[in-house]
This record gives structure tokens, sequence and C-alpha cells, in this order.
């Protein structure tokens, strides 16, 4: 199964995300923390430590892929931790599409692809 740990729930997932998703099976959605950008260095160690124990209780290694993306600090820490447990973790990859229009800008991000975060 895929762990979905985004600001970016599944259900408004494009059609290309969902087909790609389907590689890992089904879709679970754990919301993304809302990260204090005050917080210090314990503090977001300690709120990933704690959706490190979330992870767990979902599912092994063997049935769990991590999907997270979200604020650095935190995203980096939990990618640690799930990686020294054994999880396999992806980011989505997307194409930035800007428009700008009389003085406006706008942003459209286009999903591209799964990809695995790798630690050598």
């Amino acid at each position: 199964m895929l762990l979905n740990i985004s600001n970016h729930p599944s259900s408004l997932w494009s059609e290309e995300q969902l087909n790609a998703s389907a590689v890992f099976g089904s879709v679970i959605d754990m919301p993304f923390p809302d990260v204090d950008p005050y917080a210090g260095v314990t503090a977001v160690s300690s709120l990933a430590e704690k959706y490190l124990a979330d992870v767990i209780k979902v599912g092994s290694p063997d049935e769990v892929t991590v999907h997270l993306m979200g604020e650095f600090c935190f995203t980096f820490s939990l990618l640690l931790l799930l990686k020294e447990n054994g999880y396999t973790c992806v980011a989505s990859t997307t194409r930035r599409n800007v428009i700008i229009e009389n003085g406006m800008k706008k942003v459209c991000f286009e999903f591209c692809s799964f990809r695995e975060y790798w630690c050598d």
C-alpha cells in the first residue's frame, strides 16, 4: 500500500497520479502535520518520532511504501527515521507551469511520477 503523508489528500489527486499510485496497491492518507515555523530541532524531531510510530502501526516495511512531501526539516527528519526502519519512501515529481497575465502569476503543478528517496 501507499501511505500518503502530505498536504494533498489522494481524493484530490489527478487521474495520472492515481493511476501511477496503483503499482503500490491501495492509498491511505495520513495528514501532514502543521509544523510550527518557529519550532526548534527537538520539537520537530519529536514530531517525526511520533509519526514514525504512527507509520509502524499502519504496517511493516514489507507492506507500506510512504509518499512523503511537505515542510523540509520535518520531512528530512521523518525520512531518515523511516529509512533506518526499512521503509521505502517516495516523492511525487511535478512539472511547474507558470502563467503570467496582467501582472498576476499563476502556478500550476502537473504530476509526472513517483521517485524513490535514496540515501547513500
